[in-house]
């Protein structure tokens, strides 16, 4: 049983760490994170029920720069009917010039989009968002820098659907243009504290005429299943801290829908918590858990009543990850 919990809190502790920033970093600094993206996007409908649409987009974030064109063509049911984007473009210093092969769903050449333009940058609004709680005590500060952005076209034109030539507009269409800065700020204590609640069950639970009762891991609440003869199951997410009907699925095999039903659930302490601490490759996890005893009360689909108690583990744990 303790080989068992040390191997699921370890498995924990990894997923934790595989969520932190990757970055070498410092006790108490502050990590930060960089993006800047310009895009332009310009749509139309033709008269044949096509819907054409070509852009442009520039990204530079500690990845490096990006800048690629798109362009498609799709029908009115909103399905695509080709596609293309190109990388080898120009989109910077105020010009736009770009070709974009497109495609068809069989690799077939559909045709070529041309844009060709110039764009400006507007006025920029800056807000600072409110420090938002990340992983335990680690939180982020974004400031987003937002910008629109005009573009005025020399050329555009997707597959031979002409929007403009030589600067002078064809058909009616519209554009979408815009400029953001994020700026993250993420804070790096001393110690990252992760706070981990679960539940499991201590032993097997299969009270009549249920063949199984299982909790199946979940970040909100206690998730239950239960499995009765003929292949019936039912599930349902409860919280431990209402005494009041919840609700519960039964699904039939063979059925596409499931039938309705209620669930009754009381906690009560049943047992000594006990306490283990695992200290590895620079990370500590100390893990508590409270033995409970679970009684509930519920009925199967043709309404017969079902009732039985389970004993379920509330599992605390805190893992503690040393600075980088």
């Amino acid at each position: 049983m303790t080989s068992f919990r040390r191997m699921t809190m370890l498995g924990v502790a990894g997923v934790v760490l595989a969520l932190l920033p990757t970055a070498s970093v410092h006790a108490d600094e502050v990590f930060k994170r960089y993006e800047h993206s310009t895009d332009i996007d310009c749509e139309t409908r033709t008269e044949d029920g096509w819907t054409v649409s070509a852009g442009v987009n520039r990204n530079i974030s500690a990845e490096g720069l990006a800048t690629y064109a798109v362009a498609e063509v799709f029908s009115e049911d909103g399905s695509v009917d080709a596609y293309g984007q190109a990388d080898d473009i120009v989109f910077e210093d105020g010009r736009i010039e770009a070709e974009v092969e497109l495609f068809d769903h069989d690799d077939v050449f559909f045709g070529t989009a041309h844009l060709v333009g110039s764009y400006q940058i507007g006025a920029s609004t800056v807000w600072r968002g409110r420090p938002l709680k990340m992983l335990g005590n680690q939180y982020l500060v974004r400031e987003t820098t937002f910008s629109p952005v005009a573009v005025q076209w020399q050329t555009l034109n997707v597959a031979g659907v002409e929007l403009v030539t030589n600067g002078k507009g064809v058909v009616d269409f519209s554009c979408d243009g815009y400029d953001m800065i994020l700026n993250d700020k993420f804070t790096t204590p001393h110690r990252l504290s992760i706070p981990v609640e679960e539940y499991r069950m201590s032993q097997p639970c299969s009270p009549a005429p249920l063949t199984d009762v299982i909790v199946v891991p979940s970040e909100a609440g206690l998730s239950l299943v239960l499995f009765g003869e003929g292949g019936l199951v039912g599930d349902t997410s409860l919280d431990v801290s209402d005494p009041n009907p919840q609700l519960l699925l039964w699904w039939l095999p063979g059925s596409q829908e499931p039938v309705y039903a209620e669930i009754t659930a009381a906690f009560t302490d049943n047992g000594t918590p006990w306490t283990e601490v695992v200290t590895e490759s620079g990370r500590t996890i100390r893990t508590t858990a409270q033995p409970l005893e679970m009684a509930f009360r519920t009925t199967v689909p043709d309404g017969s009543p079902v009732s039985g108690t389970c004993a379920i583990d509330r599992v605390t744990s805190r893992v503690v990850v040393e600075p980088f």
